[in-house]
C-alpha cells in the first residue's frame, strides 16, 4: 500500500498475519522523516501511554 504524509511518500506492504522486519520499518521511517521529524517512530514507541 502507499502512503503519503503530506510531501513525503513511502510503500508498507500488506501481508496478514506477518510482522514487519525491523529493515521495513527503518525505510518506512526514513521516508516519512522529513514530514514528521527525526526518529519520529523511535520516538513514539517510547511515549508512556500511562501519562
Amino acid at each position: 500500500m502507499r502512503v503519503r504524509c503530506g510531501n513525503c511518500y513511502t510503500t508498507v506492504p500488506l501481508h496478514s498475519g506477518e510482522e514487519l522486519g525491523p529493515g521495513l520499518l527503518k525505510a518506512i521511517e526514513r521516508d516519512l522523516e522529513p514530514c514528521l521529524g527525526k526518529r519520529w517512530l523511535q520516538n513514539e514507541s517510547k511515549k508512556n501511554i500511562y501519562s
